[in-house]
């Protein structure tokens, strides 16, 4: 049942389930839920707009994008996305919107302010993951089937460079520097890290000693000294100093662990479990985890800033 939303406050966290269709609002300082956001059939990825007004959620099952106005908790536009639109990405600038298309191998290009698909880029065979660059510059896709994250130039959208990673990468975050790429391996069990200006591996996180660990989602505590990984069925997160790759903890959370946000602060982490309903939230100081349930299968987060 849809209900009434309050508007924002600072640290609200935005769940998509994707068996529920709709977005949860929850308060990430008390883990009170606020309210749910009807946005479509099944919805996964989300992508926060840089300015922190607006909510882009892929909505799979509808084909489409559902861009969400955040101060009143509706939906206010949707733009085309191609087939079954899984993870989206939105430039700094807010102008594009990119989503890997499954089905089609392809990530498609939206021009916001038109509500078009401008460019749809060939890619590996199941793209998955999808992020933009800091400097909006760059577009990266990981490819499940083909092992690989592709590096596309956004100016011309072509492809420019395949990058060989272990086994279905289904993550990519750059460091908020812009500066690296890490590209999660779920079946491969790594996280491997390249130099974003030569395009060559600079490292690796190896999580394989870890029961279960199937890495999947990446956040970045805001000052980018740490990373956050999701370990999928391994019902855990795991905390990696960005520096030396070094695994520095494990926080058991729910069960099959898929995306992560962190709040703006760096405080806390939180976790969406698919298989476990619910919602785990790390307090990063003390390492307690709390939860939030929710019911269906959580799929994506976002945190307004």
């Amino acid at each position: 049942m849809t209900m009434t939303i309050a508007p924002a406050v600072a640290d609200t966290v935005y769940v998509s389930n994707e068996a529920s269709d709709v977005v949860h609002v929850i308060d990430g300082a008390t883990g009170a839920r606020r309210g749910d956001i009807a946005v479509g059939k099944r919805p996964r990825g989300l992508a926060m707009a840089p300015d922190g007004k607006r909510l882009f959620v892929a909505v799979s099952n509808d084909n489409d994008v559902a861009i969400v106005d955040l101060a009143n908790g509706k939906v206010a536009g949707r733009l085309p996305s191609g087939p079954d639109p899984e993870v989206i990405a939105v430039a700094p600038d807010a102008a594009t919107a990119f989503v890997s298309n499954e089905e089609d191998n392809l990530v498609s290009f939206i021009d916001v302010g038109s509500a078009r698909v401008t460019h749809e880029v060939p890619v590996g065979i199941e793209p998955e993951g999808v992020a933009v660059s800091p400097d909006g510059a760059t577009v990266i896709a990981t490819s499940e089937t083909s092992s690989m994250a592709h590096v596309i130039d956004r100016a011309s959208a072509t492809l420019k460079e395949n990058l060989p990673v272990d086994a279905r990468p289904r993550w990519a975050e750059f460091t908020r520097d812009g500066k690296h790429l890490w590209v999660s391996s779920e079946l491969g069990g790594t996280v491997t890290v390249f130099d974003a200006a030569a395009w060559q591996p600079a490292g690796k996180v190896d999580f394989t000693s870890i029961p279960n660990a199937q890495p999947v989602g990446i956040a970045f505590r805001p000052d980018g000294a740490r990373a956050y990984v999701a370990l999928g069925r391994g019902n855990a997160v795991a905390e990696v100093d960005a520096a030396s790759l070094t695994i520095l903890r494990r926080f058991p959370v729910g069960e099959r662990v898929w995306e992560l946000a962190v709040s703006a602060d760096g405080a806390r982490v939180y976790a969406a479990n698919g298989l476990s309903g619910d919602l785990s939230i790390i307090d990063v100081a003390s390492g307690k985890v709390r939860s939030v349930q929710l019911g269906g299968k959580p799929w994506g987060v976002a945190v307004s800033r």
